[in-house]
């Protein structure tokens, strides 16, 4: 099963995201985020509602410290085994590019199906 890596996890859209992958396709999580205990929090409701594996990573995705710091962690974590081999970013693989005419388009994917780049296989 795929793991995803939610920034901002522990609330808003993150949170809303890391439900929707839990919930519909089973996803193993990473959360990263500023306030571990609401991830903790969040972690703790996921893996008893849909048995999912979630680990969270303190992360300020503002600080470039901050962010090569949890990389760090989180690349240790794939190494050990504690977080899947099939990690994956991002939400969708949708890019924009422009088009001959000059204008941007934008890809487009499933959406009854999440698409992400794998950053580790």
């Amino acid at each position: 099963m795929p793991t995803a890596l939610i920034t901002g996890g522990h609330g808003g859209i993150g949170r809303e995201a890391s439900r929707h992958l839990a919930a519909h396709y089973g996803w193993d999580l990473v959360l990263a985020g500023r306030d571990l205990p609401a991830m903790h929090f969040l972690a703790a409701d996921l893996q008893a509602q849909h048995r999912v594996q979630v680990t969270s990573v303190e992360m300020d995705v503002a600080s470039l410290v901050s962010v090569r710091e949890g990389s760090q962690q989180l690349t240790a974590m794939v190494q050990a085994g504690t977080v899947g081999r099939r990690l994956r970013c991002s939400a969708t693989r949708a890019r924009s590019s422009a088009g001959r005419s000059g204008t941007a388009r934008t890809g487009t994917s499933s959406p009854s199906r999440p698409t992400a780049s794998v950053i580790s296989s």
